[in-house]
């Protein structure tokens, strides 16, 4: 099938538009002024809006924590007071915090057996702090069941 040569100048003109110039235009305009407002704040050393304001800790505990794979977990005081002792499948989201500080301390070749630190800010924030790595995680993160799984810790 032959199109005549005004209808092939027609579809060549067509796909040219395919893609509006103003629109093409808005995009680098919008990528612009992300880049300048990324720079901006930068540059002007603005404080992070995003970052928790600092707050002392009102509660302290230093525990040790081991996980297996099948979801057992131990968790226990520095003097070996056991504060849990969950069987295979019952460690949840204990059992997910150790294995991560274990595989943070496997890549970073540390200590295994090593004690972190669970605490209490004054704002009501519960972290784990691994002094070993200088990992921590703020618990507030894992919604209000997982934070308080580890808050009752602190008051054991």
């Amino acid at each position: 099938m032959q199109f005549a040569p005004s209808e092939t100048r027609k579809m060549l003109n067509k796909d040219r538009e395919m893609i509006p110039r103003t629109l093409i235009r808005g995009v680098l305009f919008m990528i612009a002024c992300a880049v300048a407002l990324s720079a901006y704040s930068v540059w002007s050393d603005r404080p992070s809006a995003s970052a928790l304001p600092a707050s002392p800790i009102v509660k302290e505990r230093t525990i040790t924590m081991k996980s297996e794979i099948s979801g057992a977990t131990y968790i226990a005081d520095i003097d070996g007071t056991v504060l849990l002792d969950a069987g295979p499948g019952a460690g949840g989201f204990m059992g997910v915090m150790s294995r991560v500080v274990e595989r943070n301390r496997t890549v970073n070749n540390m200590d295994m057996s090593a004690p972190v630190r669970l605490v209490q800010f004054a704002n009501n924030r519960v972290a784990i702090i691994d002094d070993e790595t200088n990992w921590s995680a703020d618990l507030m993160g894992f919604g209000s069941e997982n934070w308080a799984a580890f808050a009752t810790l602190l008051d054991q």
